[in-house]
Parts: structure tokens; C-alpha cells; sequence
């Protein structure tokens, strides 16, 4: 009885030792041998061991983000550029195709010169005055004045230049129809580029912050357009970090805005737009400061398709920053690029360049400092370097 009892005793002591063993081994399972066999993760021999399980956890901060300042605000270096022009018009020789066989047959000529200030900023904004469609036919109201075209394959070359937000409201946005329109728009969109079309709002989100683009064609209609622009506006403001107001408007070859123009760009200052902008005059005009933003009235032509080479071949980027701290945005003043609508004086060829010389960059700032004294809120200086 006694040796039974003996027996028992020692069996139970046995089972005992082997539940504590099996116990300590469970412990030292992976997350990797735990997965089930479709997602078992294959060790790395010479990853670094996991570590054990300790009382305190190892709590590991989290890195901020590296877009953040050291400060912990956000800056936004944003560019601007004026009406580019790709093409022709079908009916009539096609000089731009002839340059592009002279660069190597190369879709990315014409903003080549361009392409590493676009790629070092945050966001480059620019207006297509081009259909890019196969289409041929033109509507009958568009028959007895002058229509862009070029070939859908541009579109990517945009997207490879750094622009990332294309303006297609403009007096050329309808030269094939509406047809040619959506092709357009597909075709940037297809390339990877963020629209801002009439009625078409573009939002753009970099670095965590939301840049709205709005953009209106007020030719021949700025009344219609100030009747709408307060309730967009303020549409606008519930869905961004930046408000931008970008219109096709005025003049054509014109050195100052027209009465138009100041009420509009004005009365979007005033409905909270944080930057105004504009495009349709082939020259620069002055840029005003008001209501806590900037009216940048035209930039000049990013590029010009015009049979015959433009007389004032002067145009500028507009660039500004804006910093971004606890829900508040400030800018942070802007400067310009002057540039030229080709890569000399001599001749044409749809390639906007930087200008260089003292000379040529001291001509742009002194026509708009000259031009500015006719307008009430023009800024007092044109810087070409940040501060």
C-alpha cells in the first residue's frame, strides 16, 4: 500500500515537472511562428533577435514626420506659372512638332529648362491653353479665330517636369468642343495631374496640408463670376489649408489689369482666398497686396505658339511660401523667377528659360515697379532671392 502510494507521488511530481517545462518553452514563441502558414513570415538569420519580455515595457518614440521644421511647423514652397502653350493650330503649319523633331523627338522639350525649379518646390501650379486631343473637328464658334492642339503624350511630360496642378479654365479650353475638353482632361489626369477646371475644384494635399485650386475663365463674364465667388469661397476654405484663386481674365497684351480684374481679385482676397492669381495677357502687370493676400494679376505667358515671335518675350514664376504652425497659416513672403517665353532672343522655341543677366532681370522688376504706381495696393518691392 505503502509503495502504491509511493508510486502515485512520484508520478504526480513527474507531470508537474513536465507542465512547467512545456510551459517555459510556450513562452518563447514568435509572432512569426504563431501566423498561420499563408502568412508565416521567414526568419532572417541574421535579423536581430527579438527581445524578451521585461516588467517595463521599451516604449520607442515616434520620429515626427520629416517634413516638419525643428520648430514644429510646416513650409510650403509653392510655384505659379503662367498660360502654356503646346501645338498648333491644325490648320496651319506646324512649327512646334518641326522644334520637337529638332530635339530628338523628345515630349519634355518645352519645360526643360524649367524642370529642376519645379522639382525642388512643393507644388507647381500651372495653365494649359492647349487642347491635348486627336480630335480634329472644331466647333463652328470657334471656326473663325485661331485653336490650340497638341498631342495627348504632353500630358506626361508635365507630370516628368515637377508641375503637379494643371488650370484648364480658359477662353481656349472649348476650341474642340467639349469632347476635346474631357480628352484633355483625361489625359492629364490619366498622367498622374490634379485638374483645376470651371466648376472643377482641385485639391492638392502635400505635406499633410491641403492647397485648393479654384479656378474660373472670367472672360467676358467677370459679373457672373463675382455673383458665385463668395459661396465657393467659403466652400473652399471648409475643405483647405491654402486657398488659391486662380483666374483666366482681361487684356490681352496688356501691362495693367483692368477694372474687372481689380473687383475680382479683390472681392476673392476679401472672401478669404490666401493667394489670387491670373493669366491671359501675354505681358507682366504688377502685383498688389490686400486683405492679407497677394493679387498676382498675370505672370506673363508661360509660353507662346503664335505664328510670329512675340515682341515682349518677358515673363516671371511667382513663387511663395507659407508656414504652418497649430492650425494657423502665415505667409511667408514670395519672390520671382523672371524668365524669358524661349531660350533666346533670336527666335521661338516654346522652351521658357530663366533669364541670367543683371540687364534683362532688372527690366522685368522695373516695368512692374513703374506700372505698380498705378495701382492703389501694389506691393512696394520685387524680391528675386528669399530673405
Amino acid at each position: 500500500m505503502r509503495l502504491t502510494r509511493l508510486l502515485l507521488l512520484l508520478l504526480a511530481v513527474l507531470c508537474l515537472l513536465a507542465a512547467c517545462a512545456f510551459a517555459e518553452e510556450e513562452d518563447e514563441l514568435s509572432i512569426e511562428d504563431n501566423a498561420p502558414p499563408d502568412t508565416l513570415i521567414t526568419r532572417d538569420p541574421n535579423m536581430t533577435p527579438r527581445p524578451r519580455r521585461t516588467a517595463e515595457p521599451v516604449v520607442t518614440p515616434t520620429p515626427a514626420p520629416a517634413f516638419y521644421e525643428t520648430d514644429g511647423t510646416i513650409l510650403l514652397t509653392l510655384t505659379f506659372g503662367g498660360d502654356l502653350c503646346l501645338g498648333a493650330d491644325p490648320r496651319e503649319a506646324d512649327a512646334f512638332e518641326r522644334e520637337r523633331e529638332r530635339q530628338q523627338g523628345s515630349y519634355s522639350f518645352p519645360l526643360r529648362n524649367l524642370r529642376d525649379i519645379f522639382r525642388q518646390d512643393d507644388l507647381t501650379v500651372i495653365s494649359l491653353k492647349t487642347s491635348l486631343t486627336d480630335a480634329a473637328d472644331i466647333p463652328e464658334n470657334r471656326a473663325g479665330g485661331r485653336v490650340y492642339r497638341a498631342d495627348p503624350r504632353y500630358a506626361s511630360a508635365l507630370y516628368e517636369a515637377g508641375v503637379e496642378v494643371v488650370v484648364t479654365a480658359n477662353d481656349h479650353s472649348l476650341d474642340f468642343g467639349e469632347e476635346g475638353l474631357a480628352a484633355t482632361q483625361d489625359a492629364l489626369r490619366r498622367a498622374g495631374l490634379t485638374v483645376s477646371a470651371e466648376g472643377q475644384l482641385a485639391v492638392y494635399t502635400v505635406k499633410s496640408l491641403r492647397v485648393a485650386v479654384l479656378s474660373y475663365n472670367a472672360v467676358d463674364r467677370a459679373e457672373s463670376v463675382l455673383r458665385v465667388l463668395p459661396e465657393d469661397l467659403a466652400v473652399v476654405r471648409s475643405l483647405s489649408d491654402i486657398a488659391v484663386v486662380y483666374f483666366h481674365w482681361g487684356t490681352e497684351r496688356s501691362y495693367l489689369p483692368d477694372d474687372s480684374q481689380i473687383a475680382l481679385g479683390r472681392r476673392a482676397a476679401e472672401c478669404g482666398a490666401d493667394l489670387v492669381l491670373g493669366s491671359r495677357s501675354t505681358h507682366i502687370n504688377p502685383i498688389e497686396d490686400y486683405h492679407g493676400a497677394y493679387i498676382v494679376y498675370s505672370m506673363g505667358s508661360l509660353s507662346s505658339i503664335a505664328p510670329e515671335k512675340p515682341g515682349d518675350m518677358s515673363a516671371f514664376l511667382f513663387q511663395i511660401r507659407f508656414r504652418y504652425y497649430r492650425g494657423e497659416t502665415t505667409r511667408m513672403g514670395f519672390r520671382l523667377i523672371p524668365i524669358r517665353i524661349a531660350t533666346s532672343t533670336e527666335q521661338n522655341d516654346y522652351c521658357p528659360t530663366p533669364l541670367t543677366k543683371d540687364t534683362a532681370v532688372d527690366s522685368v522688376i522695373t516695368t512692374l515697379m513703374a506700372n505698380g504706381q498705378q495701382l492703389e495696393f501694389a506691393v512696394k518691392e520685387y524680391l528675386t532671392e528669399w530673405r
